[in-house]
């Protein structure tokens, strides 16, 4: 449990999120809800920085992670507003 903000500084790569997949490169950043199980594959070397409230959570004792044992099904690819396909 924790929400997630991911910020790509370089490298390329892609995660699913809740059986969403997501392509990411540098400049790019997403989001992860504490709900979801996320899996996060780099194609080259990357640095990515996250900012999270697990803190914040551990503090209010609201903390809480689980591991699954599989990767998850892709559902679906994620396409930005505006994108050219």
């Amino acid at each position: 449990m924790g929400s997630e903000i991911w910020v790509v500084y370089s490298g390329t790569g892609e995660s699913v999120i809740g059986g969403t997949r997501l392509r990411w490169g540098p400049g790019d950043a997403f989001v992860v809800p504490s709900w979801v199980p996320v899996e996060h594959e780099a194609f080259e070397t990357a640095d990515l920085f996250r900012v999270d409230d697990a803190p914040a959570m551990r503090a209010l004792e609201l903390y809480r992670e689980q591991t699954v044992d599989a990767p998850q099904p892709v559902t679906a690819d994620f396409a930005p507003v505006g994108a050219v396909t």
